[in-house]
């Protein structure tokens, strides 16, 4: 299922076959595609929605992303997530938990997307640390951008793009909000434009 299929998926309800298990979090509901979602990756999902609670708090999660909903399946996207924020909804892939940043960087880095270290200086532990929790975020910052301005490319479009906190970030206005989000909320250091922007919308949010 891609793109399209995707959104006829959003479209619809579910049926029982396709939605087996689900939970909330700070009002993130998480519904799995197509199979139960395992302890692990049940675990990684709550891990990166904890992560922004933990910065920002449980109430102001629940206040920026209530009633997002977060669809977790294998082969549902090409890459390993994907926010379509029309829908106030994020889709991730199950197979690429358990890819590591490490490993994640040493593949991307060969393609221009990221260089070494991008993610990496993030954490403790990147060999281990799982890519995806951080994808979760990074694509939950598409979400508020869109809350906040009514589209994408938008909070960022005064910004010059090259200095964003990333090599994927320096791609688009959108992508650069999104891993400034991620790099706010994992305590990575930011510019005063993109952190005073960031800050501002989640205040702006509550």
């Amino acid at each position: 299922m891609k793109a399209q299929g995707i959104i006829r998926f959003l479209k619809n309800t579910p049926n029982q076959n396709s939605v087996l298990n689900s939970f909330s979090k700070a009002g993130i509901d998480v519904v799995s595609c197509g199979r139960e979602l395992s302890d692990h990756e049940a675990a990684v999902i709550r891990s990166a929605i904890t992560k922004i609670s933990d910065k920002i708090g449980t109430s102001e999660t629940e206040s920026l992303f209530g009633g997002t909903k977060l669809f977790a399946g294998e082969s549902l996207i090409d890459g390993g997530g994907l926010a379509l924020p029309r829908f106030n909804a994020v889709v991730i892939d199950l197979e690429k938990i358990g890819v590591t940043i490490s490993q994640m960087e040493d593949m991307l880095s060969a393609t221009g997307d990221y260089r070494v270290g991008d993610q990496s200086r993030l954490v403790d532990s990147p060999e281990i640390y799982e890519a995806s929790e951080l994808g979760i975020v990074h694509e939950l910052g598409h979400i508020l951008e869109y809350k906040i301005y009514g589209d994408v490319d938008k909070g960022f479009t005064k910004l010059d793009q090259s200095d964003a906190p990333t090599e994927y970030g320096s791609k688009s206005a959108r992508e650069d909000y999104a891993e400034s989000f991620m790099y706010y909320i994992y305590g990575g250091h930011l510019d005063s434009d993109r952190l005073g922007i960031v800050e501002s919308d989640i205040m702006v949010r509550r």
